[in-house]
């Protein structure tokens, strides 16, 4: 099957016709307020020469003499004996025509009632008319002498026509260009402002093909462009961020799946090899119940961070007072404490502190917090809990006198199955402090993992309230 180019399917080809478009109305409504202008220009013009021409003729009669009138009506012949031009004639209220220049070339012209009526209340007014013996329309001027007498001009407006006409064809053409004109810009302007666009598709192409190295050049690009490259590349980062946790996670699950299944396996094979009894049977169940155990466990654990991280669970928030969270923790493992002769020690302040939050998964990061204190302190070592609320934020800090972790591992120590060497031999898969990263982002809040100087390890949870 063929691909077929479609300009108008682009965003280039849209944009250019918009801006081809937009560019061809502004420069329409250019021309239509020019050709206005130019109407009125011109009409003025010619109802000013009318104007004046008949003030000068009212003045001859008023005067003079209406002999006078007729005498000069036919020197103004002699001198131009084309009277195809115009004409003048005075008219009396009873329709009769005392003076008037040769209408030789006027025929048919009809005398009406309603100029006396228009000029009742003023001096003249003007009027187009369409004359069958004209190919143009006449303008017609009607200018009041006295009461019962009223001069009227008329003049061809073929000068004007003519001058319209030419306008009209010269911006026609004007026209044509600008448009032709702009569609080429607005292609330009059009295709430099989806440079990016297009380096973005570029780049993205790239990466779905495996290269997951490149990234867009954000440098000499406009501001949504810049700010668009810069997300599309931060997306990119996080993407190849997650493709390598999820390549760490898969060979950590892989190994913490492998080491209960072959015990499994094993455990299955000596007993079915061997020569064996009811009380060997009933020990290779016991051991593959608790492997079964542990491998669901650690299973449900990671269904359940990525159920929160992706939004398929929904904290159930409420307000709870923390203290009250802590206290609780405090009666269930200082008994454990006790057994491993180990300090367990709580500064907590005297009023509530109340938060908003999901009670049941804030219990279980507190009891994964003292849970791993307690494991990885030794005998007679000291685990210190303290609680403290500045303003609008609550301080939680967990600190042991443990080994400590590796400064190079503060980081990692929140991965999913991250173990440090020196912990694997200490029961555990390695999703316990990811969990309690999970649910304490949830509560937007901030933990973080370090050495005090005086060694092992603080764990600080800041959580801000709105």
């Amino acid at each position: 099957m063929k691909l077929r180019f479609n300009f108008l399917a682009t965003l280039t080809g849209r944009l250019t016709v918009i801006y081809t478009i937009l560019t061809g109305l502004l420069a329409l409504l250019m021309v239509l307020f020019i050709y206005v202008i130019l109407i009125e220009s011109l009409e003025s013009q010619y109802d000013e020469i009318m104007e004046l021409y008949a003030n000068d003729i009212e003045n001859i009669y008023q005067t003079k003499s209406l002999e006078i009138l007729r005498e000069t009506l036919q020197d103004s012949e002699q001198d131009d004996p084309d009277s195809s031009e115009g004409f003048i004639r005075f008219i009396t209220r009873d329709k009769r025509v005392i003076a008037a220049s040769n209408l030789a070339t006027w025929p048919n012209l009809t005398i009406e009632d309603y100029p006396f009526q228009q000029l009742a209340n003023r001096k003249s007014f003007v009027e187009i008319v369409d004359y069958e013996h004209r190919k143009n329309p006449i303008r017609m001027l009607y200018w009041k002498i006295e009461d019962d007498l009223i001069m009227q001009l008329g003049l061809q407006y073929e000068d004007a026509s003519y001058v319209i006409g030419q306008f009209t064809v010269t911006v026609g053409i004007v026209v044509l260009i600008a448009v032709l004109l702009s569609a080429f810009i607005g292609y330009f302007m059009a295709n430099r402002a989806m440079s990016g666009v297009k380096q973005v598709t570029s780049t993205a192409s790239s990466i779905s093909s495996g290269k997951l190295n490149m990234r867009v050049q954000v440098e000499n690009q406009p501001e949504e462009i810049e700010q668009l490259a810069r997300s599309f590349n931060m997306m990119i980062d996080r993407i190849e961020s997650l493709i390598g946790e999820l390549k760490d996670i898969s060979n950590s699950v892989a190994h913490d799946l492998r080491s209960p299944l072959t015990r499994i396996r094993g455990n299955a094979e000596v007993v079915l090899r061997g020569d064996s009894g009811v009380e060997d049977y009933r020990t290779m169940a016991q051991r593959v119940v608790e492997d079964c155990e542990k491998l669901e466990s650690m299973i449900n654990t990671m269904l359940e961070i990525a159920s929160l991280d992706s939004g398929v669970i929904v904290l159930k928030k409420e307000q709870l007072d923390i203290k009250a969270l802590l206290l609780a923790a405090k009666e269930i493992f200082s008994e454990v404490a006790e057994d491993n002769q180990q300090l367990l020690t709580f500064s907590l302040p005297e009023q509530p502190v109340f938060m908003k939050g999901d009670r049941s998964t804030l219990q279980r990061a507190i009891a994964n917090l003292l849970d791993n204190a307690l494991k990885f302190t030794p005998e007679s070592g000291t685990i210190a809990i303290n609680l403290a609320q500045i303003g609008k934020q609550i301080e939680l800090e967990i600190k042991d006198t443990g080994p400590g972790i590796a400064r190079e591992n503060y980081k990692k120590v929140f991965d999913p199955f991250f173990r440090e060497d020196s912990s694997r031999t200490k029961p555990g898969n390695g999703l316990g402090l990811s969990y309690v990263k999970t649910i304490v982002e949830k509560h937007q809040g901030q933990i973080t993992a370090s050495c005090p100087k005086e060694g092992g390890t603080l764990f600080s949870i800041l959580f801000k309230q709105p």
